[in-house]
């Protein structure tokens, strides 16, 4: 029987672009073949946490990190630890609608990848994968990939990059093979587009400390995982919104357009078309959100307030102009499951928005 050693990283950790990102990620596009352009939407990324994936820019928020009980030792490839325990979803609990689909999908030599397990919700991904190393390679928190995307198809391709790729980072190894490791990969996006598509998510280079002064590339490669973006989450709210739903945004006003709640996150869309939508990108746009509970008790999911604890696990918000109006989007994943059951409303800003 082996023992498991879990670390879980910091709970508020800072993504920042390290010297030299660009050069690599330009290096890594004259290494693919070209492909036929695509028109795409003009989307600006709000920033709280930065991070560069190819062409587009992304303005994400990290927040607090998983909280991940420890497993029962047993067998590594039988580990115990599933995505529905990182989300704190009994398996026997139906009330959620929550399920998770059991894959296992190998990559190239070098470095072997499996897909062990996924659960695909609209605001996002959660992946957990196997990663067996050459036996020289005992993994560590600080070995990640110098590089990691999501993109829509079966292969890896500029064009069609997802944005919202928030984290990859080690869950737990074993100490009798150290060589041998699961990652959770999370993307935070809205998933409705590519529902019943296929998606891929791309690796380039084990390193160890790949965001620090003198990152050291371990094994050298690109590996990539394909999997169908088949919602797993049952249970949802969908909330219509109207010019009457006004809340503060920005010195005015703003109105809810729409709101979707699921067990793991939300999504509000807001019409901002009283700002200009040049001042979108540079002014703080953030939208304190609430979760008011049949209880009476409220969970906060988004707040300016400093110090206030939220159930954010990761999120990004983005802009767009349709039809003459200008619209902001706050896509979050919780830090662990919600009953959307339990909900009785949702505060937006000072705007209580009931949940029939």
């Amino acid at each position: 029987m082996n023992n498991f050693d879990r670390k879980i990283r910091e709970h508020a950790r800072k993504v920042e672009i390290p010297e030299g990102y660009d050069e690599k990620i330009e290096q890594i596009l004259q290494t693919l073949p070209e492909e036929e352009e695509t028109e795409q939407k003009r989307v600006v990324w709000q920033p709280r946490r930065r991070f560069a994936f190819a062409a587009v820019l992304l303005l994400i928020l990290t927040v607090a990190g998983m909280n991940v009980a420890e497993a029962d030792a047993g067998i590594f490839h039988r580990f115990k630890m599933t995505i529905m325990d990182i989300l704190h979803i009994d398996q026997e609990d139906e009330e959620l609608g929550v399920e998770s689909r059991k894959e296992k999908i190998e990559s190239k030599t070098e470095l072997s990848m499996e897909l062990q397990e996924s659960v695909v919700d609209e605001q996002g991904v959660y992946l957990l994968v196997k990663i067996t190393a050459p036996t020289s390679i005992a993994f560590e928190d600080k070995i990640s990939f110098d590089y990691f995307a999501f993109c829509e198809g079966d292969n890896y391709n500029t064009d069609q990059l997802i944005g919202g790729g928030t984290d990859c980072r080690l869950l737990e190894k074993d100490q009798e093979k150290p060589n041998e490791a699961v990652y959770v990969v999370n993307l935070t996006a809205d998933m409705k587009q590519y529902r019943d598509k296929n998606v891929t998510v791309c690796f380039k280079d084990l390193t160890r400390d790949p965001n620090g002064d003198s990152p050291e590339v371990l094994v050298e490669g690109m590996w990539s995982i394909t999997f169908p973006a088949e919602m797993t989450v049952k249970n949802k709210v969908l909330l219509r919104g109207n010019e009457k739903m006004e809340f503060p945004f920005i010195n005015t006003t703003a109105y809810v357009k729409s709101i979707k709640l699921t067990p793991l996150g939300i999504t509000l869309t807001a019409d901002v078309s009283k700002v200009p939508f040049e001042d979108l990108g540079v002014s703080d746009t953030s939208i304190g959100i609430r979760l008011k509970m049949i209880d009476g008790s409220e969970i906060s999911v988004s707040s300016p307030e400093p110090g206030e604890k939220w159930i954010v696990e990761s999120g990004s918000i983005e802009f767009d102009q349709k039809k003459g109006h200008s619209y902001e989007k706050c896509i979050y994943s919780f830090r662990e499951a919600v009953s959307v059951a339990k909900v009785a409303g949702i505060y937006v800003q000072d705007l209580y928005v009931p949940v029939e």
